[in-house]
């Protein structure tokens, strides 16, 4: 179980892992690494350096009363990579602490931007993510932080025997910068997280439905009875219905079934935006193109018994067949031939279409054949493979 709960949702608390891990350099056990080396360059005594770090500490938890709300309504990637600059540049600015006042600055921005908001976006994150096994996915996010507890004080101790305190900080900077923002890029980006509280009287029932009937472009029919919907709008209504619960899978069976081409196109446009928001789709259709469109992976049935089990690109990849229509000067003396495996069709007098084994034939070889012929070639175009192919292939081979 454990296992499988951090293979399906990696990203997420991979995320988490390196962000409270990260925290580290605005917790008190590593700021207090470099306690004797700022205590002995400013000439300041263990209680005033303390008063100095609690006064700053208080400051920082005030603050970030308003900024850690800021979560709420900033996308999560742009708010992570504000917190990680912000800490980048606290870090800088300890490096530069020469005086008291100084110091309270660099205490408070380090508190705030590591033991605050790096703590508190992984926090927020993981939560608002899970919901049935919220506490398992928060307890391998914290390991970060007992890594970093186990590592640093090691790590710190051991660079401050050759490296300056300040010049260490610079480096801890520049780290923070470089790798931070790409790991939030490479593990959020496209995690979009709603928030699930009650917020200015709105009730959560009420916020999850306007928030679904955007997804399914209906939001202008809220105060409208169901009975009263087009045969389009009721279908876009039964995939709304089954968003309700929030699920981490659905199964559409034929979503769009006796639809026209626009209302298809907007289906097809809302069944996308819920893969982006996370939701696995099982998909079953008759429409080959529509698999072919909106569908990573594809099972391909015939009579029960699976014929193909691939993604999609790999699936059309199999056709090793390739046409092209060869547009010529009008010719009513070409006939239909099969020349070193190439199979010549007539069109009409002006286009003729060449079968040919794409892995074993050249086009310069085709357009030689022609040629040799005496037929003029005005354009060509090329024909590929399709998902139709593919299930035509299978079907004949059994």
């Amino acid at each position: 179980m454990i296992i499988s709960t951090i293979r399906s949702n990696y990203k997420i608390i991979l995320f988490g892992f390196i962000f409270t891990f990260s925290s580290s350099v605005g917790q008190s056990f590593f700021i207090g690494l470099f306690n004797s080396n700022i205590r002995n360059e400013l000439n300041i005594s263990q209680g005033e350096f303390g008063s100095i770090y609690g006064i700053a500490t208080l400051c920082s938890s005030i603050l970030l009363i308003w900024i850690g709300k800021k979560i709420d309504d900033i996308k999560l990637l742009y708010y992570s990579i504000f917190v990680v600059i912000l800490l980048s540049f606290s870090s800088l600015f300890f490096s530069y602490v020469n005086g008291v006042l100084l110091l309270f600055f660099g205490i408070f921005f380090l508190r705030l931007s590591g033991q605050g908001l790096m703590s508190h976006t992984a926090s927020t994150a993981i939560s608002r993510y899970f919901e049935k096994r919220r506490g398992k996915a928060l307890s391998y996010t914290w390991l970060g932080m007992s890594l970093g507890e186990f590592l640093f004080p090691m790590l710190i101790v051991y660079l401050l025997s050759f490296i300056y305190w300040r010049d260490l900080w610079v480096y801890i900077s520049i780290t923070i910068l470089l790798f931070l923002p790409i790991i939030s890029f490479l593990t959020i980006k496209d995690i979009n997280i709603l928030s699930r509280e009650n917020d200015d009287g709105v009730k959560k029932n009420e916020r999850i439905t306007e928030t679904i009937l955007k997804l399914i472009s209906l939001e202008n029919e809220s105060n409208t009875y169901a009975r009263n919907l087009s045969g389009g709008m009721k279908r876009r209504l039964l995939i709304g219905k089954a968003m309700v619960h929030t699920p981490p899978i659905l199964v559409l069976d034929e979503p769009t079934a006796g639809v026209d081409v626009e209302l298809r196109k907007k289906l097809w446009a809302n069944i996308l935006e819920l893969n982006k928001l996370g939701v696995t789709i099982i998909l079953t259709t008759h429409n080959l193109f529509e698999a072919e469109t909106l569908c990573e992976r594809i099972a391909i049935l015939n009579h029960g018994k699976l014929l193909a089990l691939d993604t999609t690109n790999n699936l059309i990849g199999r056709i090793e067949t390739k046409k092209v229509i060869f547009k010529i000067e009008k010719n009513n003396k070409f006939e239909d031939m099969r020349i070193n495996n190439i199979e010549f069709k007539k069109i009409d007098d002006s286009n003729i279409e060449a079968t040919f084994n794409k892995n074993k034939t050249k086009i310069e070889e085709i357009v030689n054949i022609l040629k040799e012929k005496n037929l003029n070639l005005i354009d060509f175009t090329s024909k590929d493979a399709d998902l139709e192919d593919v299930f035509i292939q299978l079907v004949n081979n059994g």
